[in-house]
């Protein structure tokens, strides 16, 4: 049956063929292929401008990366072992990770994040923006490891370096990282006030911060350093805002970790300099002194290292000299030292003879020995 319409005489069997072709056509093309399509006029990078990234194909890309690999490898030797699976030639040639499976994603992850907690401490170098060359255009860590990539970075926070890569990441949805936007929008360094006063705006950015410093198996001396900053800096800040104890909960679970770690290291010199910070802001709760000299007298009894015994002297010191009044009662984690008072009367008398220390000590000594 014939329909008579103006508008429906229009549409001919061939026109709807033609329409049917060029949307089965849509649907074969792939998301890589499309996402490739409208993004072939820029292409991000860390080294050249986008005229000069736009000339440069991946295997060209590739090979500068490696230059970096290599570089990277002759200051940690573990940087070899992503040559044959993050570099490796295969991956040059490997379908783009959004059309991949969700296993393939989740070992590509995995593989990314260790290999940026490896670079961070070596950010600085000359083969870390080369190696990054590679991973940012090959697999868009810049979109999909984004937080990862800011792990990475924000120990940097105050160089240029800093601000080239925070320039094409794509900032997590979540609000918390909205204090990046100018720095982002104008390629600058972020200062110290600024991320300070973020973390203690939202505490999950400060917990972010001090959970990305204290993981892992290594504690490389520039993330103790941004540790200790932004700890301390943000203990002294939430005091003045009147939002001490809310900062205070989110620092202390990962002081005492540092405290009580078997092999010590610059974890928990760190950990020691802000317990000594924050002993001298407040008088803390009941619970929480006695948290912290029961871990001090803990690790003092279980070092051995000169050195670290006098720093976790001075600690105990401290919280006992801010915290415990000498008419008080002493917390009770110091009978542990009742049975190694040679080892601190030894350690004692290797330290530095001041009268700041000698007051603090003696009150130490006054505790222990009426315990």
């Amino acid at each position: 049956r014939r329909v008579h319409g103006g508008a429906s005489s229009a549409t001919t069997p061939f026109a709807r063929m033609s329409t049917l072709s060029q949307q089965l056509k849509k649907l074969a093309q792939s998301p890589a292929a499309a996402k490739h399509q409208l993004n072939t006029s820029k292409k991000p990078s860390l080294l050249f401008n986008s005229a000069e990234a736009a000339k440069l194909d991946l295997d060209t890309v590739r090979e500068i990366s490696l230059n970096g690999l290599s570089e990277l490898a002759q200051l940690d030797g573990s940087f070899v072992l992503y040559e044959n699976s993050l570099f490796s030639i295969s991956s040059v040639h490997a379908d783009e990770r959004e059309i991949q499976t969700k296993e393939f994603n989740d070992r590509l992850n995995q593989m990314v994040e260790e290999f940026l907690e490896l670079l961070s401490p070596h950010f600085l170098t000359s083969g870390a923006l080369k190696s990054l060359e590679y991973l940012v255009r090959r697999y868009s860590i810049h979109i999909y490891n984004s937080l990862a990539l800011l792990g990475c970075i924000l120990p940097y926070h105050h160089t240029l370096t800093f601000a080239r890569v925070l320039q094409i990441i794509r900032l997590p949805t979540e609000g918390m990282w909205n204090f990046l936007i100018p720095s982002k929008k104008n390629v600058s360094v972020l200062h110290r006030e600024t991320l300070v006063t973020a973390c203690v705006s939202n505490q999950a950015l400060l917990e972010f911060i001090l959970r990305l410093c204290t993981s892992g198996s290594s504690f490389h001396p520039s993330r103790m350093s941004f540790f200790l900053a932004v700890a301390t800096e943000s203990l002294s800040l939430a005091q003045e805002k009147g939002n001490l104890e809310e900062t205070l909960r989110t620092t202390l679970p990962f002081l005492l970790p540092g405290l009580e770690a078997q092999n010590g290291g610059p974890l928990r010199s760190a950990a020691l300099m802000v317990v000594g910070h924050v002993c001298c802001l407040c008088e803390l709760s009941a619970k929480i002194k006695a948290a912290l000299a029961s871990s001090l007298a803990q690790a003092l009894v279980r070092t051995n290292d000169p050195i670290e015994t006098q720093h976790i002297l001075s600690a105990l010191s401290i919280v006992l000299l801010t915290q415990y009044p000498l008419n008080s009662t002493p917390p009770p984690p110091l009978t542990c030292l009742r049975n190694h008072m040679e080892h601190v009367v030894t350690a004692l008398l290797n330290m530095p003879i001041t009268a700041a220390t000698t007051s603090a000590l003696s009150h130490l000594l006054a505790h222990v020995l009426c315990v």
